[in-house]
């Protein structure tokens, strides 16, 4: 069975099916697993740019296109309702969500820095926010 199997996947490469042909033990699999493109595959890592953001300011982020990334750094100033916030660096302030599995698992008060990685979104009303994807306390 096994080798009908392997004749018909390897049809193209005699050298595998007389491998498995002369494999008469627990080596068949291992022949055929380290010769197919799987095993490749599974070893492969992607390699070139993430969306971890641009560094800018509150003032840029309102002019920054929707579903782009950025990261600003500044302060969370005030809870406005369920996960909106606002935050301020020192060209402004702006709206942001920050749901409840973002938060770093310490208390951050008005008096920390924070950095933010955020997409730029906008609301059904036109308001520019931020929907935040991380948060670190600086300092």
């Amino acid at each position: 069975m096994i080798v009908e199997v392997a004749e018909s996947v390897f049809a193209n490469n005699l050298f595998l099916v007389q491998l498995i042909k002369s494999s008469q033990k627990i080596g068949i699999l291992a022949a055929i697993t380290s010769f197919t493109p799987f095993s490749t595959i599974a070893l492969a890592q992607f390699v070139g740019p993430t969306p971890r953001g641009i560094n800018t300011s509150v003032e840029a982020a309102r002019t920054t296109p929707i579903d782009t990334y950025i990261i600003l750094t500044g302060s969370i100033i005030a809870h406005l309702l369920e996960d909106y916030y606002t935050f301020r660096d020192e060209t402004g302030d702006i709206r942001v969500e920050i749901s409840d599995g973002i938060w770093p698992g310490q208390p951050v008060t008005p008096k920390n820095i924070v950095r933010l990685v955020a997409e730029v979104e906008r609301n059904s009303s036109g308001l520019v926010y931020l929907w935040v994807k991380s948060l670190e306390i600086v300092k």
